[in-house]
């Protein structure tokens, strides 16, 4: 074994501890930058949506038959 896998699953968990804290600075930032609450939760959604994508995206462990992207 090539240590490779252990490679991914470090980077993996690195990517979702970006995307937590990244979430708790850019939550409190559109809090005190927007007043209207639809267009706060608009952006929040789907900002949510995009990281959640690029996550799953580039984790071969999710989908096994898929190839990672660069």
């Amino acid at each position: 074994m090539d240590g490779s896998g252990l490679d991914g699953k470090r980077r993996s968990r690195w990517r979702l501890w970006v995307l937590i804290v990244s979430s708790g600075v850019l939550v409190p930032t559109a809090i005190a930058l927007t007043n209207s609450k639809a267009v706060l939760v608009g952006a929040l959604f789907g900002l949510c949506l995009y990281q959640v994508r690029r996550y799953y995206s580039s984790s071969p462990d999710v989908f096994p038959g898929r190839e990672p992207e660069d």
